[in-house]
């Protein structure tokens, strides 16, 4: 029997106009996904149950067979209907989950990602699993992706910036592993391989002070990102002061405006983010006079417009992330959390390599 009468309550919402069933689908993913509802628990005789909530036996079975029907909930003889073991209690299947990005946030994390994802799966293919994709979408949580998360022993999320920390910890409690790849996550109860990134842009202004540099700008739209706290601290660190009018953002125009308007100038511009709008304030800059490389370095992480300025002879800086070595780490880390193998530290952090172009 359910072990809290509150588990058999569901409260049915008749102005939605989602079907009745697929309400009482629902109630039972948010029990599981929860924990108030562990694999073993036992559903009550569902014909009781309809009673209980006011709906027709034949709703209440159409709402527990697809569930069974998902792997979900599980038929068990002389036990009647239990939620169904999950993870490697339930058996390997051999193939890892991999939650793509939509279309706007492929253009949001640009190029990186695009080389990335044929390396992981490359990787876990040379470990003979399969590789299963299912694109973000916003609406649906992650409990009901995978077709319930039957299909698969694991889950990669790509970028992970689009699912909330609860959402990813929900999908942990059903004892299937889930592990970020790149993205922003600090969270230390979510496993993530990334980039260093507060450690990698403390380091790149390092190489710019070094360099000369004792104006640097910056470029981040978020207040929070990781890389604007290691640019902070790489320019205390060097006793230089991060002025808040030379952290930039917004559109082209507008960053254009403050890096030639601000005195004294900067002679260093630092790109954390939004390499996809860079060019059109590269062109900007340059028909202000600016000249790219002599009145104004540029640094930035990878992407594939360096290749395009390479040509023209301008000096800049090359963030370099160790995409294989991300990939394979990624890689190697879920895999033995589905094998239940000990897999390390939380957070893998790999780190950058600063290349200044002359």
């Amino acid at each position: 029997m359910l072990k809290r009468p509150s588990l058999r309550k569901v409260r049915m919402n008749e102005s939605g106009g989602r079907p009745r069933f697929r309400q009482i689908q629902e109630h039972l993913l948010k029990q599981i996904a929860s924990g108030r509802l562990a694999p073993g628990d036992r559903l009550p005789l569902l014909r009781a149950w309809a009673a209980e909530v006011g709906v027709a036996y034949e709703t209440m079975s159409k709402a527990v067979r697809e569930l069974v029907a998902k792997g979900v909930l599980e038929a068990a003889p002389r036990r009647g209907t239990i939620v169904a073991a999950r993870g490697s209690a339930r058996g390997r299947v051999g193939a890892i989950g991999i939650v793509s990005a939509g279309a706007l946030e492929s253009i949001m994390v640009g190029r990186y990602y695009h080389h990335l994802l044929p390396m992981v799966q490359d990787a876990l293919a040379a470990h003979h699993e399969r590789v299963i994709f299912e694109r973000h979408d916003p609406a649906r949580p992650l409990v009901e992706m995978f077709n319930h998360l039957s299909l698969v022993d694991g889950i990669m999320l790509l970028g992970n910036y689009a699912y909330p920390v609860d959402q990813i910890k929900s999908v942990e409690r059903l004892g299937v592993p889930i592990l970020c790849l790149g993205g922003e996550m600090e969270d230390p109860g979510i496993r993530v391989v990334r980039s260093d990134d507060v450690n990698d842009v403390r380091e790149a202004v390092g190489h710019l002070v070094r360099m000369g540099h004792q104006s640097i700008a910056v470029w981040t739209d978020n207040p929070n990102d990781p890389r604007l706290r290691g640019f902070r601290i790489g320019m205390k660190e060097h006793g230089i002061e991060a002025r808040e009018t030379l952290l930039v953002g917004g559109m082209a125009a507008d960053i254009v405006e403050r890096l030639t308007s601000e005195r004294p100038r900067p002679t260093a511009f630092l790109v954390l983010r939004n390499m996809d709008r860079l060019g059109s304030v590269l062109l900007e800059l340059r028909g202000r006079g600016v000249r790219l490389g002599k009145d104004l370095y540029v640094g930035a992480y990878d992407d594939d417009l360096w290749r395009n300025l390479a040509p023209l002879g301008v000096p800049y800086a090359h963030i370099e992330q160790q995409t294989r070595e991300t990939a394979h780490a990624a890689a190697q880390v879920l895999l033995r959390l589905t094998e239940g193998k000990p897999a390390g530290p939380m957070h893998v952090l790999l780190h950058a390599r600063f290349i200044a172009v002359p």
